[in-house]
């Protein structure tokens, strides 16, 4: 159990923010597309409903700059396709 749940949050997803700052190579006028990043790596590690921190910060991890670009093309892609599907009927 964690003694400063709210801190530890704190800790990871300012980690997190570093990082995914560095993976973008981002500047002071990428602040806002680092953070909708941000926002989604985090929305996307809860979605999986981790049951601890530590599961948490492992699934962050793995939702690098590179795999969140990667899901969006996939997203897109795959919406696309569907409406492709709709117009076609």
């Amino acid at each position: 159990m964690q003694d400063k749940p709210f801190e530890e949050l704190f800790c990871i997803c300012a980690q997190l923010v570093t990082k995914t700052w560095k993976e973008m190579r981002a500047s002071v006028e990428d602040f806002d597309k680092v953070f909708d990043v941000v926002r989604e790596q985090i929305r996307r590690a809860l979605d999986i409903m981790p049951e601890n921190f530590a599961k948490f910060h492992e699934k962050l991890n793995a939702l690098t700059y590179s795999e969140i670009t990667t899901l969006r093309a996939q997203e897109r892609s795959s919406r696309e396709e569907d409406e492709l599907q709709v117009m076609l009927m």
